[in-house]
């Protein structure tokens, strides 16, 4: 699924030079930038996505929701069991996968961001399941804290990326930033809820009566540079000009310590 996305949006974005990998401090970064990856939103410059790939993609939306319709009895009967047992955590996980999925066929193509609030419904979904077994996956082993499978942290990131729903967004941050070396194969928690708290605090500073987010004051993540070693990430985002029609291209560093992170 994040291989068919990332090869469709890179038939489809056209590269920005202004928007390509920076060192800084002379860091090794992993860039991640539009055409690379199934994260980054496609700009206003991209190309109009195939029929071809919209036909694909919504085939294998379908595809998902047939399978969580055959599959709902047994899922239904697991989640009715202790939240500690072996059968409620696989039937949560999958639950946040086809969320997970959904979200990403969905929003393949999406070049506005009020387009994500759609999937507010799965957004909770991942939330909810996340927050419900999320002490007996730290229980499990107490001894390691990190993990081959992927469970909960890629849904808790596409959660603070995209979803601006204040309340459902605060609680996916807060869990990403609770057990800061809690890892899943690639994604690590700290830097994760570093990186989402960013985006979240560069937009929150007026969500409207019914706790979401204006499209005025969204932003869109283009890229990032990211060094583990260094605790340190370049962001790079466009936002609004206030309220005006024009966009603007931003850069900044954030850096996480383990009493909190600061803007460079």
């Amino acid at each position: 699924m994040g291989s068919f996305i990332a090869a469709a949006r890179s038939e489809v974005t056209e590269q920005d030079p202004t928007l390509t990998s920076e060192s800084a401090q002379g860091g090794e970064f992993t860039s991640f930038r539009p055409g690379n990856n199934p994260w980054c939103i496609i700009t206003d410059a991209s190309k109009e996505a195939p029929v071809s790939l919209q036909t694909e993609r919504d085939a294998c939306a379908e595809n998902v929701r047939r399978w969580e319709g055959a599959a709902k009895k047994l899922i239904d009967e697991a989640l009715m069991s202790g939240r500690e047992t072996d059968e409620y955590i696989i039937a949560a996980m999958l639950k946040i996968q086809v969320s997970m999925t959904l979200i990403a066929l969905g929003s393949a193509f999406i070049r506005i961001e009020t387009e994500y609030d759609r999937f507010t419904p799965e957004f909770n979904t991942i939330t909810t399941f996340s927050e419900s077994i999320y002490p007996a996956l730290l229980a499990r082993d107490r001894g390691s804290m990190f993990y081959f499978n992927i469970g909960i942290l890629p849904g808790l990131c596409q959660v603070g990326m995209w979803c601006r729903h204040k309340a459902i967004r605060a609680r996916a941050v807060n869990l990403l930033l609770r057990s800061p070396e809690m890892q899943e194969g690639v994604w690590h928690s700290e830097t994760l809820g570093r990186f989402v708290d960013f985006l979240r605090k560069a937009e929150e500073d007026g969500v409207d009566e019914d706790e979401f987010v204006p499209a005025s004051k969204r932003v869109s993540w283009a890229g990032s540079s990211v060094s583990l070693y260094e605790k340190i990430s370049q962001i790079r985002y466009i936002k609004r000009n206030r309220d005006s029609e024009e966009f603007l291209r931003k850069n900044d560093y954030v850096t996480w310590l383990s009493e909190g992170f600061r803007m460079e």
